[in-house]
Order: structure tokens, then C-alpha cells, then sequence
């Protein structure tokens, strides 16, 4: 038996990262949020803090600062690739400190991914697993004010924040829409193979 699934993944810089990241820091470091600490037998999580119980409340203070810029640049995205649009499902932040990690795990709906809102340096980056060479891993190429977003089936994890520096990022699951008439006139011209 045989099994190839290429996947991809997407890195973007996010333009209004400068216009936004001081006052979404400040709503986020005083935003009501839990901490989660897992270690047992499948989870190995140290998030220091996070929203993710309120992953579909968008209407925390928080959210309304980003939801418009980040939809628009979901859509750009998705759009250039020929897809008529894309729905943030939920989002939400998760903050990690010294020795702060979250384990391998998937997500749920179409794609997932991060907005690196707070990267100090030699804070770790979302590491990927090739979904079909599973010992094989991607260090994401990431600085502060980038976007990641990549198939929610990919096992995925935050290593751990060796540093004294707090890294703060926004995650999200995304579900892209149907393909563009434009792209499905292109598709129909291909002869097959």
C-alpha cells in the first residue's frame, strides 16, 4: 500500500501587524483567560495562558481590534488561490512562557494556523509534521507579524519557550468557501490524463 498526500503551507507577512500589535497586546494581557497544563500519557501542554473556551465569542474586545483586518487577509489569500472566500470558524490567543508548550496535535474544518503577534527572539516556532513522512518535520520559517496557515489535519505543536520572553500568537481554524468560476473554467481545460 501506498500513501502520498502533498500538503502545503502558507507564510505571509501581515502589513497591519505594526498599526495593531501594541493595543491588541494590551487587550489580550488583560483579557479573562484559563491556563492549561496537561501531561499524561497523550498531551504534553504548558499554556500559560489562553482563550480558547471562548474560541467562538467574537465579540471579545480583543477580536473586534482584528477580526475585520485578519477576514480581509484570509480572503486575500484564499481568493489568490481560487476560492470564492473563507470563514474564521474560531480564534483565539495563547500566550507561553518560560517552559510554555503545547504538544502534538490537529485541528479541526479546513485549514488552521497562527498570527505570530509577540515572536522574541529564540522563542520556538510551530514545528509541522510531513503528513505522509511522519519522521519528518518543518521548523516553520516565521518572524513576528507573519501569518502561518496550513490543513488542520497536520500534526502540529509549539515546542518549548526555552527563553524568559513571553511569545504570544492568535490561532484560528479557517473553512474556505467553493472554488471560483474562474478557476473551475481553467480546471475544465485541462485534457485528461
Amino acid at each position: 500500500m501506498e500513501f502520498k498526500l502533498d500538503s502545503f503551507y502558507i507564510i505571509n507577512k501581515f502589513d497591519e501587524h505594526p498599526k495593531v500589535k501594541e493595543e491588541l497586546l494590551k487587550e489580550i494581557n488583560n483579557a479573562d483567560c484559563d491556563s492549561l497544563i496537561n501531561k499524561d500519557n497523550y498531551y504534553s501542554d504548558n499554556i500559560n495562558r489562553l482563550d480558547w473556551n471562548q474560541n467562538t465569542d467574537f465579540e471579545r474586545k480583543w477580536v473586534k481590534l482584528i477580526y475585520d483586518k485578519l477576514n480581509k487577509f484570509f480572503n486575500n489569500v484564499f481568493k489568490s488561490l481560487g476560492y470564492e472566500d473563507c470563514i474564521i470558524r474560531n480564534i483565539w490567543f495563547q500566550q507561553y512562557n518560560n517552559k510554555g508548550t503545547h504538544g502534538w496535535h490537529t485541528h479541526g474544518f479546513t485549514f488552521t494556523g497562527a498570527y505570530y503577534l509577540d515572536l522574541p527572539k529564540n522563542t520556538p516556532v510551530t514545528q509541522i509534521i510531513y503528513p505522509y513522512q511522519q519522521n519528518k518535520l518543518i521548523n516553520l520559517n516565521v518572524q513576528e507579524g507573519d501569518i502561518s496557515i496550513f490543513p488542520s489535519y497536520c500534526i502540529h505543536r509549539s515546542p518549548v519557550n526555552l527563553s524568559n520572553l513571553t511569545k504570544t500568537i492568535i490561532s484560528f481554524n479557517l473553512e474556505i468557501g467553493k472554488p471560483t468560476k474562474d478557476i473551475l473554467n481553467k480546471i475544465d481545460l485541462l485534457k485528461d490524463v
